[in-house]
């Protein structure tokens, strides 16, 4: 498994020296909530992966308004970039189940397993066999 901590620090180093300069291009804005997740000790996993998302945007954007062959203004490609990373961000469903489990110790205990999925404007969503 990763080492959270070695992986944010590793990150961090790069994101750092190339988060100024995107946000001097105007590109996808990375929420206030989320600037210190490369270098906190114990970040949440959820904040890693908004923070990851949003990093990832602002990455790609320019490549993506770069690859849309449309004839259309760039900044209406930017828009149209724009409107299509808002509608991946949002999780589209959340599955729940449980389902019971008997210990060793003859107890019984109830497990809740999620499952978030992503994007499904693309089926079958990914991951899990």
């Amino acid at each position: 498994m990763y080492n959270i901590g070695r992986l944010g620090r590793n990150v961090s180093e790069s994101v750092l020296r190339t988060a100024s300069a995107s946000s001097v291009r105007g590109l996808h804005e990375m929420p206030d909530h989320l600037k210190d997740v490369p270098t906190a000790e114990n970040p949440r996993f959820f904040d890693m992966v908004e923070y990851f998302f949003h990093r990832a945007c602002q990455v790609a954007e320019d490549k993506l308004v770069e690859d849309i062959k449309a004839k259309m203004s760039v900044e209406d490609k930017r828009k149209k970039v724009k409107g299509i990373l808002l509608g991946m961000q949002p999780c589209d469903h959340i599955l729940e189940t449980s389902f019971p489990v008997r210990r060793d110790s003859g107890d019984y205990e109830m497990i809740t397993g999620y499952r978030a999925q992503h994007s499904t404007h693309r089926t079958p969503c990914k991951g899990g066999k």
